[in-house]
This record gives structure tokens, sequence and C-alpha cells, in this order.
């Protein structure tokens, strides 16, 4: 994906740091889910899901060079494989529901930074 120019306010950067932790954060808790989900419906719900995190994960880096992505990038690929794992020793209930806490949380988290955003939108 091409590196997007745009000249963000320090709070949009914040704003968008926090989202590419979240982002990277998200692959990693499907990519813990594949290492060790034998049950075929979890499988092809976590292969889904990392299809899509991907996407959005290569998004959010488009969008912010190297130097303004998450200082703590290790430790998020870390946390969200274990909680990835963490959440197949679970059982599938435990996991089902610990991915729909973790997306209310994100779907609060976006509404919230949606008016810094609509302001930069109205430079274009």
């Amino acid at each position: 994906m091409t590196m997007l120019k745009i000249d963000f306010s320090p709070q949009q950067l914040s704003l968008l740091r926090s989202d590419h932790a979240g982002e990277l954060g998200a692959v990693n808790i499907y990519k813990g889910i594949l290492w060790c989900a034998r049950d075929p419906a979890v499988v092809a719900f976590a292969n889904c899901h990392l299809e899509v995190e991907s996407k959005h994960l290569a998004s959010v880096e488009s969008l912010l060079i190297p130097k303004h992505r998450s200082t703590f990038s290790p430790l998020w690929v870390v946390a969200g494989r274990a909680l990835g794992l963490m959440a197949v020793v679970g059982g599938k209930t435990f996991l089902f529901s610990t991915i729909a806490s973790v997306e209310e949380f994100v779907v609060e988290h976006y509404k919230q930074q949606l008016p810094f955003f609509l302001e930069l939108f109205k430079t274009f």
C-alpha cells in the first residue's frame, strides 16, 4: 500500500498511533487463535477476521510513517497473541465473547475519534 502524505495535527497523530496499536493487536489476536485452534469453525472465523484486520493494519500503516507508529509494537504483538491463545483455551463461548467485547470497545473508540477526523476531511 502506498504511503499517503497528509498533514495530521499532533492530536490526530496520537489517535492514529493508538489505532495502529489496536490494529496490530487485532491481527495478533487472530494469529494467536490460529496457533492452537482445532475447531474448523473457529479456524475459519479467525482466518476471515485476520484477513480483514490485516487490511485495516495496512491502511493505518499507509497513513503513518514508521516513526509515528506505536513505539510499543512488540508488546501489542505479544499481548494479542496471548489473548488469542487464552481465548481458545477458554473454549468457544469464551472466545466469541472475548472477540465481541474487543469489537464493542473498538466501536466506542472510533466513535470518540470521529470528530477529530471530520475536521481533517473538511480541508480536502
